[in-house]
């Protein structure tokens, strides 16, 4: 009789690792590919050309075409985007509070993927001239700025972490994964693990090459320091929660599973070939 529970502990843990790994590399490539489609459909409307792959985009329209507010405009309008972005699924978290468990959970790795891109928006100074960093040097600002932004935006991530386990918590089976007592190990393995698995495949298989690919080291490390602080803080499951006393969350499901290849194949797709506009 032990031995049966046992083995109906691990069917719930793996499953709710794939299912959590899946919806982050959906989340994760599909918020990542609009992130960078809004730079370029601005970029368009000014009548500049480029071609986007899954992690860069390559302006093909000659330099004398830009000009300042161009610039201001192109590089600023994905991170008003991450912020709508944020806002939104953290709204939709907030009332989806008894919808099916992996719309929430889509919902709560979109949260997570629009912060990073967010507060990364400000890092990638230090590394490379992407995103705001671009404005600084059209406007010709001191480089030093990028490392002020640099420390705004890795603090904003600490701080962001601090306030997601409840989020994940909330998506806990309280009756076989015993929450309430290790909710460290329940945060590990649906929150951290599953994003170190999808790093993996996103490192391996949509990666160019480490010099031209700094938005994919730098976002998921920001999403990493993110889920570090939140499993620091491990925020006890308050008593006025109620957590999910089904078994949904532990079910295998098939078209999360095709939806997330495609969703990867696509990706690949794009690192290779890209879309030109």
């Amino acid at each position: 009789m032990t031995q049966k529970h046992h083995h109906k502990k691990d069917y719930h843990w793996f499953w709710l690792i794939v299912n959590s790994l899946c919806a982050f590399l959906i989340v994760f490539i599909g918020l990542f590919f609009i992130h960078y489609l809004v730079q370029m459909m601005i970029a368009q409307f000014f009548g500049i050309q480029s071609t986007l792959y899954f992690d860069d985009i390559v302006f093909i329209s000659p330099a004398e075409l830009w000009f300042p507010k161009l610039v201001v405009v192109s590089y600023t309008a994905p991170i008003f985007f991450s912020v709508f972005a944020a806002a939104f699924f953290y709204y939709l978290l907030s009332v989806l509070r008894r919808k099916p468990f992996l719309l929430r959970l889509y919902c709560l790795w979109a949260y997570v993927v629009s912060v990073a891109l967010f507060f990364c928006s400000f890092v990638h100074g230090i590394f490379a001239y992407k995103s705001f960093a671009v404005i600084l040097l059209w406007y010709k600002m001191p480089t030093q700025l990028n490392y002020v932004l640099a420390v705004f935006g890795i603090v904003g991530l600490c701080i962001a972490g601090l306030f997601l386990g409840i989020w994940f918590l909330k998506l806990a089976p309280s009756q076989d994964l015993e929450v309430h007592k290790n909710p460290r190990k329940f945060l590990f393995l649906f929150m951290l693990l599953p994003f170190l698995l999808g790093t993996a495949v996103v490192w391996s298989f949509l990666m160019k090459n480490w010099e031209n690919s700094i938005p994919l080291l730098v976002v998921p490390s920001g999403i990493f320091i993110m889920l570090i602080f939140t499993i620091i803080r491990r925020e006890p499951i308050e008593e006025r929660i109620t957590l999910v006393k089904s078994l949904p969350t532990g079910k295998f499901s098939i078209a999360t599973t095709l939806i997330c290849i495609l969703f990867v194949i696509l990706a690949k797709y794009l690192t290779i070939d890209g879309i030109n506009l």
